[in-house]
């Protein structure tokens, strides 16, 4: 009764080429598909456990990953405090990153087991799941001779699937529960609030206001990993020491797995996690944002010249260019001219696209939609207000017009440099 046919649990692997040598089996990365409708089922499941992990707080500790909340922006937030509140109070601050070798696809069963009966998740959810993986296998579709017979699958959760994420979290709770219980460990924040670890899947950080603190948080680390099986790649894990003894001064941690030193850094570099740069020196957080502003000029460009009618273009500047510079905006302060050069030159892009002439009000972008403008925030404005224009859909009902037959009629923009 608990458990799903066995056609269900048959996934194809496809093999995409990453990078480098075409014979070397680790530059392709695996994709496994599965049936639509096991998908549907772990779905169901999967959203039975969030709901369960929620209304009964089994979350574990730090663990943001794939969380109906800002997973990534509490960590980010989380990084930038411990740095401001080293530097305000002038206290250590020792942090380690870590980059596990494959670690959805290397978590052993029994762990995933464990680890929820550990959280108290009911027995009967537990075996629904055990039922999942009994027996499951997979094909390499694209084998260069055809496709492989199937595969029995003895470790790792299934990718794709909506489940997945959620049994990978749960496993990694006990070293989470773990690390977070270390007495002198973490950084003392306020009067009852000690963070110690911070986690997003599997991008884990761990932090102390001590050198003895995070040397026995890491040597838990690398107690887990051999208890479990799973391997960190410690030429991409970085450790950062800083003391202050008047000035700012490097302490190195000499920190290693499996008899392999994990680089350090200094002060003045940063370490890419979560998609932002995450190191002492905050002048490197605020000059981060530079180069993505620099593609996105470009990509703005492109836009308005693809020939697309001009609705098209501002719609597609809203939904696919703004998401990608507004999380950075989130935890970065770049300088005002890097922004404010960005908003100008999409204003410059949108008179071309609109034919309206260089001397044009910029006002006509202030107003909101209901009175025909683009309700648009200038990056001029305090940096209280949103230093981001929101430029959502405008009407501009006389830049295109609609024909009879429904289509839109726009004339060819040419060549736009973006002067």
């Amino acid at each position: 009764a608990q458990r799903v046919p066995q056609s269900w649990k048959l996934g194809v692997v496809r093999l995409l080429h990453k990078k480098g040598a075409r014979e070397d089996p680790a530059n392709w990365r695996p994709i496994c598909l599965q049936q639509a409708i096991c998908k549907l089922y772990t779905e169901v499941l999967a959203r039975r456990l969030v709901r369960w992990l929620d209304a009964n707080e089994r979350h574990a500790p730090g663990q943001k990953g794939f969380r109906s909340v800002n997973g990534c922006g509490e960590p980010n937030f989380l990084a930038a405090t411990l740095i401001d509140h080293a530097r305000r109070r002038h206290k250590p601050l020792y942090e380690v990153w870590y980059d596990f070798c494959n670690a959805f696809g290397s978590v052993p069963f029994k762990l995933l087991w464990d680890a929820l009966a550990r959280l108290g998740v009911p027995a009967h959810y537990v075996e629904v799941c055990q039922g999942l993986y009994e027996s499951a296998a997979f094909v390499v579709g694209n084998a260069a001779d055809g496709p492989t017979e199937p595969i029995l699958q003895r470790v790792g959760v299934f990718q794709g699937c909506p489940l997945s994420p959620h049994l990978f979290s749960a496993a990694s709770s006990p070293l989470l529960h773990a690390l977070q219980k270390l007495p002198s460990s973490g950084v003392q924040l306020s009067g009852d609030d000690r963070p110690g670890v911070s986690a997003y899947a599997d991008d884990l950080k761990i932090f102390s206001g001590t050198k003895a603190g995070i040397t026995a948080q890491h040597e838990l680390v690398a107690a887990f990993l051999d208890w479990t099986g799973m391997k960190a790649n410690p030429a991409k894990c970085r450790s950062m020491g800083v003391r202050r003894n008047g000035a700012v001064e490097a302490d190195d941690l000499d920190l290693a797995l499996a008899d392999t030193p994990i680089p350090t850094m200094t002060h003045h570099q940063s370490y890419a996690y979560l998609g932002i740069g995450d190191g002492f020196d905050h002048v490197r957080r605020r000059i981060e944002l530079a180069p993505k502003l620099k593609l996105l000029k470009q990509d703005a460009t492109a836009l308005i010249e693809s020939g697309l009618a001009p609705w098209q273009v501002v719609k597609a500047v809203k939904v696919y260019l703004y998401p990608r510079v507004e999380y950075a905006l989130r935890h970065l302060h770049p300088e005002d001219q890097h922004i404010k050069g960005f908003d100008d030159h999409l204003r410059r892009g949108h008179r071309h696209l609109l034919r309206l002439p260089k001397n044009a009000n910029n006002e006509f972008f202030s107003p909101s939609l209901c009175r025909r403008g683009r309700s648009t925030t200038s990056s001029s404005r305090p940096r209280w207000s949103n230093p981001l224009p929101a430029h959502p859909l405008g009407r501009c009902s006389f830049a295109c017009r609609t024909t009879r037959s429904g289509s839109t009629t726009a004339t060819s923009c040419g060549t736009w440099s973006g002067t």
